[in-house]
């Protein structure tokens, strides 16, 4: 309960910061102009994505530690991939409704997340609305997911063993957000075509790999999506760090 408690709370934070730049990433992709409602879809993300977030940590941390227990090879990479499994059914809506609220400003109907929920389900039905792209976002989340905790776990062994003789507990702030930082950036960048295909299916744009690559668009938007996806996972796994520490200094008082 602590991890995903920790995890609601510092991807709050760092979502709030970084939104502006998910929204010009989305409207990068899909060729819509504009930087005014930059905040657009935030509610969204405050409602579900904060759930999200603590199924995301609490199950990463859950999974990771049984299979290091068990001496599974690769475990935050397996451990990754658990957790992005059991987030899939809040990310997903969350996207939908969200992306919609950035890319669609002219229409109405997508002016706040309530009205964009109904007029989701209404057109679409929930499944078929809610749900569109599930399995691209499955294929970008799942390696994504993977390579960020992969990444991110053997870049605190590496500080870890230079600068406090293996001792994970001395790392700070500081070193988790530039963990985050580096891991989440690479991460971002190599699944960026996998991202411009899920972005433009779930505002309705039909498309195939096969026109992205004959538009050679599928690296549009990469910068937006750097800049927007590594510091918010900087700051989300240095929150999230941070407050299980402070649960565990409550648990010894």
């Amino acid at each position: 309960m602590e991890d995903a408690a920790a995890g609601c709370a510092a991807g709050l934070v760092a979502a709030g910061i970084t939104h502006p730049l998910d929204t010009l990433k989305a409207r990068r992709i899909t060729n819509v102009a504009g930087l005014t409602g930059l905040y657009r879809g935030f509610s969204t993300v405050a409602a579900l994505g904060t759930v999200g977030n603590g199924l995301y940590f609490g199950a990463y941390e859950a999974a990771f530690e049984r299979l290091q227990r068990e001496g599974v090879p690769l475990a935050p990479f397996w451990g990754g991939i658990a957790a992005n499994t059991v987030t899939l059914a809040v990310w997903v809506p969350q996207d939908v409704l969200k992306e919609r609220q950035q890319v669609l400003t002219s229409d109405p109907r997508y002016r706040t997340g309530i009205s964009a929920l109904r007029a989701t389900v209404g057109e679409h039905g929930v499944v078929a609305g809610l749900y569109r792209g599930y399995t691209t976002s499955f294929l970008l989340y799942t390696p994504m997911c993977a390579i960020y905790f992969l990444l991110y776990e053997h870049y605190k062994e590496a500080v870890a063993g230079w600068r406090f003789n293996g001792n994970q507990a001395g790392l700070t702030l500081p070193y988790y957000a530039l963990g985050g930082l580096y891991a989440g950036g690479v991460a971002a960048f190599v699944t960026t075509p996998l991202d411009v295909f899920k972005v433009r299916w779930q505002v309705g744009q039909d498309v195939s790999f096969a026109q992205l690559i004959k538009e050679r668009s599928l690296m549009k938007g990469a910068g937006y999506r750097v800049a927007s996806v590594a510091p918010n996972y900087a700051l989300t796994i240095a929150l999230w760090e941070e407050c299980r520490k402070f649960f565990a200094s409550l648990r010894q008082t």
